[in-house]
């Protein structure tokens, strides 16, 4: 989910301007940054200051729907993609904390059904490093596996049960096979749906009633359509059509 990559080069730029006008404080100094970033850099988005837990300035650029020309807010939900993953990480160590999964065992040991090689080799904390050396048949395949209609279970076994492309722990390569598998494996560990341990491990205890699980056919009320934009940061082209749900674990969350 390279748009990822994208937006981050922009906010890391942002924030060490937005927190370097903190030294001058006031909302104008602020507002003039991000004013800057929008004209010059063609930066969409919200920024929020915050000091110890209170809210110093928020504010919102740029155009939610070009389409049907509506503006992002600050209540605006965006698609977070990979961030996706930490939360995944946060519920493993959650369940690992209740003593529920040890990151020693094996894939086997709490996802039976999965028919990969890596079955009884790869290791909870391998998935959770990517280390497990599983090929990356989701990444090789483009676009495809996430346009195309199917279960969970159909999906890992399509896409993330291939051999393994190096000895598991020997080297780490970033793919979303892993996060995938690990949100099974949340699944089976807790007994009931990743989206619902996700709500009660996270986001409900932490008042987060803006953040979830995107879904096609299940609207996000205020969720800002996804684009990606060129090396200028000026060029942004809308995304093409996909399932979010495919990506699972990996990418399907959103959030304010």
């Amino acid at each position: 989910m390279c748009k990822i990559r994208i937006i981050n080069s922009v906010l890391a730029a942002l924030a060490v301007l937005v927190i370097a006008a903190g030294a001058y404080g006031g909302d104008r100094e602020f507002a003039k940054i991000v004013t800057a970033a929008e004209a010059e850099s063609g930066f969409s988005g919200v920024v929020l200051v915050a000091t110890g837990g209170r809210i110093d300035y928020a504010a919102a650029v740029g155009m939610a729907d070009s389409r049907a020309k509506t503006r992002i807010t600050p209540r605006s939900k965006f698609r977070i993609a990979s961030i996706t993953k930490a939360f995944t990480a946060v519920l493993v160590m959650k369940l690992f904390e209740q003593g529920k999964i040890d990151p020693n065992e094996t894939i086997g040991r709490y996802f039976p059904d999965y028919t990969g090689p890596g079955r009884d080799r790869v290791t909870i904390h391998q998935l959770l490093t990517y280390s497990s050396g599983i090929a990356d048949e989701s990444g090789q395949a483009g676009m495809l596996p996430y346009r195309s209609p199917l279960t969970l279970d159909e999906f890992i076994r399509r896409y993330c049960s291939g051999g393994l492309t190096f000895e598991p722990g020997s080297r780490s390569v970033y793919a979303n096979t892993e996060y995938i598998i690990l949100g099974k494996i949340i699944e089976n560990v807790a007994g009931m749906p990743f989206e619902a341990v996700l709500r009660t491990e996270i986001l409900s205890p932490l008042k987060m009633r803006d953040s979830g699980m995107a879904r096609s056919g299940r609207p996000v009320p205020g969720l800002v359509r996804s684009y990606t934009g060129g090396t200028s940061g000026k060029a942004l082209t809308e995304d093409e059509a996909y399932l979010p749900e495919n990506y699972f674990a990996a990418g399907a969350m959103y959030s304010t």
